[in-house]
């Protein structure tokens, strides 16, 4: 699946990269982590309000310039579509891949935080 992002949206891949490879101790592709996300069981995508998510689409847009390409197995293509529909549907609006790939990329980034300050108030 190739198209294009924004500049801010390629900030968010690279945030999630600095997230997402210290946890697997390799560098990672895009496309490693929104398979991640595809197969994520806990935290639902849901638990982020619509209108915030709309919010960080809103910050996310602009000029697509950037290719990207993510090459899913077929399997992934397949999930990649369902949580597609179910985010379009939460959003109550119909959305293009890169808006999914940005809901994905964002849901890891708040888990994370949430992981994050579960442990750091923990250590406390």
């Amino acid at each position: 699946m190739k198209f294009d992002i924004s500049v801010p949206l390629y900030g968010l891949s690279l945030a999630s990269f600095k997230i997402f490879s210290p946890d697997t101790n390799r560098q990672e592709a895009l496309t490693s982590i929104i398979a991640d996300r595809l197969q994520n069981q806990g935290r639902p995508i849901t638990a982020t309000s619509a209108s915030d998510l709309r919010d960080y689409l809103v910050v996310t847009s602009g000029d697509a310039t950037l290719p990207v390409r993510l090459d899913l197995p077929w399997v992934g293509r397949e999930l990649f579509e369902q949580r597609k529909a179910m985010i379009a549907q939460h959003l109550g609006q119909e959305i293009s891949d890169a808006q999914a790939v940005t809901v994905l990329l964002i849901d890891y980034v708040i888990e994370h935080a949430a992981v994050s300050l579960v442990d750091a108030i923990e250590t406390k």
